[in-house]
C-alpha cells in the first residue's frame, strides 16, 4: 500500500484511484517480513487481516504527507463479509452487513445516521454529491443523501434481499407465491423494476445516459 501512494503521486489532479486489497482473501498470505506482528485469531482470516491493518496504516501515514491528500474525498468499503465461527454472526443479516466509510481532512462531511442502509452500488452517485458534480450517469443505486432512495438488493442463493434497519430481511425471487402486506408488495414491485432495468441494460450493453 505504500507504494500504492507514490504510485497516485504521479497522477496528474485531479485524479481518481482504486485500491482493491486481496490479502485477506483465501489462502490468506503473509509476508514473510509481518509474519511476527501480525496477530492470529480464532479464524483462520484475523491474521491476514491483522496483515492488512499494518499495511494501511503505512499508506496512511505516507499519503498524509502528500500535496493531494487535503484536497482528496477518501472511500473505505468492503468487499463483503469475512468468514467467521461466531454463532451471532451466521444469520442473513450479518451475511450482508460491511463497513462504507467516507473521509475528508476538513471533517466537514455531512452527517450520516448509523440507523440507515445504505449499499456498494450507491458510492458512485454519491460520491458525484459529495463533490458536488452534475453529470449524467448511469447507476441502479443512489446517492445516500438522495431522499427517493431505491431499495437496496442483494442477491443471494437465486434470491433478492432487501434490508431495512427497522424490519426483517425482504427476500424475493421469481418463484415467490403467497400474499405479502401493502409495504412490502409496494417494495417488492419497486424491486423487480430495478431487477428489470438492469437485466436489460446488461443484456443490450446500455450501461451508458
Amino acid at each position: 500500500l505504500p507504494w500504492v501512494v507514490d504510485e497516485m503521486s504521479q497522477m496528474n489532479a485531479p485524479f481518481f484511484s482504486t485500491i482493491f486489497t486481496y490479502s485477506s482473501h483465501h489462502p490468506y498470505t503473509i509476508p514473510d517480513d509481518f509474519k511476527a506482528i501480525t496477530r492470529a485469531g480464532p479464524d483462520l482470516i484475523c491474521k491476514s487481516i491483522s496483515y492488512a491493518d499494518f499495511a494501511f496504516r503505512d499508506f496512511w501515514d505516507k499519503a498524509k504527507k502528500q500535496d493531494w491528500f487535503d484536497n482528496t474525498l477518501f472511500v473505505f468499503c468492503a468487499d463483503h463479509v469475512g468468514p467467521t465461527k461466531r454463532k451471532d454472526r451466521s444469520n442473513l443479516e450479518w451475511s450482508f452487513k460491511i463497513p462504507i466509510a467516507f473521509y475528508h481532512s476538513n471533517g466537514k462531511l455531512p452527517e450520516v445516521s448509523d440507523m440507515e442502509t445504505m449499499q456498494q452500488i450507491d458510492i458512485m452517485p454519491t460520491i458525484l454529491d459529495l463533490l458536488n458534480i452534475d453529470t449524467k450517469y448511469f447507476s441502479v443505486g443512489s446517492s445516500y443523501f438522495n431522499p427517493n432512495n431505491t431499495p437496496n438488493m442483494s442477491y443471494y442463493q437465486n434470491s433478492i434481499v432487501s434490508m431495512s434497519p427497522f424490519s426483517e430481511p425482504l427476500i424475493w425471487n421469481e418463484l415467490q407465491t403467497g400474499k405479502v402486506n401493502a409495504a412490502d408488495q409496494e417494495t417488492i414491485r419497486r424491486i423487480k423494476a430495478i431487477y428489470q432495468q438492469y437485466i436489460a441494460a446488461l443484456v443490450n450493453n446500455e450501461m451508458v445516459p
